[in-house]
């Protein structure tokens, strides 16, 4: 879950398109009230967005689906530390996703949770090939590695391995050259097999 940020999404369904701090505070209480239904017979939550009144939620997910947010904000990042069990940043190169984990493990601190709790997760963009040259070939929308993992199966092992190392144990590729499918089957047959030897 996260926020909302697609504007046109909203207007398309009517809706109007708050500020990120009401979102962000729509969110906490959508929280709120998914994780009381799946734990409470009944429930009921006076929020300053959302109400409900001795609702009930039969059956009772058995087991619980883990809550996904994403977000790297201060504010979204302790709603996280409060509800999630994944954590999700996009698009994201590591010199930025370094001080996001660092602000997002204080926020665990200061709700009391052991930041290990915490499942961390990516997604992004992702282009791989044998060649440099060939890479540059695919890499039509000139996403550079501060928002995805682009380069050979070595570089992009590497650019990888910098996330696992701050934590990060998921990922979710957005191939770029598909339906091309170099860049799949070099995370299937090279990149990805690498990784998991190595951790």
């Amino acid at each position: 879950m996260g926020t909302g940020w697609k504007e046109d999404e909203y207007r398309a369904y009517g809706y109007n398109f708050p500020s990120a701090r009401v979102r962000i505070e729509q969110l906490e209480e959508a929280l709120q009230i998914i994780k009381a239904l799946w734990h409470q017979e009944q429930v009921t939550f006076q929020g300053k967005h959302y109400q409900v009144a001795n609702a009930y939620c039969e059956p009772q997910p058995d087991p619980y689906p883990p809550i996904l947010v994403g977000g790297s904000k201060s504010r979204i990042l302790r709603v996280v530390a409060r509800h999630a069990d994944w954590w999700n940043v996009s698009w994201t190169g590591i010199s930025s996703y370094r001080p996001q984990v660092q602000e997002c493990e204080q926020a665990c601190y200061e709700v009391g949770r052991d930041p290990k709790t915490l499942r961390r997760t990516w997604f992004g963009p992702c282009i791989c090939s044998a060649t440099e040259a060939k890479v540059r070939e695919l890499n039509a929308k000139q996403i550079s590695t501060d928002q995805g993992f682009i380069g050979t199966p070595g570089q992009v092992i590497e650019q990888m391995q910098q996330f696992i190392d701050v934590g990060v144990n998921y990922f979710m590729l957005n191939c770029l050259d598909f339906p091309n499918l170099t860049t799949l089957e070099l995370l299937v047959n090279e990149v990805l097999p690498t990784l998991n030897r190595n951790n």
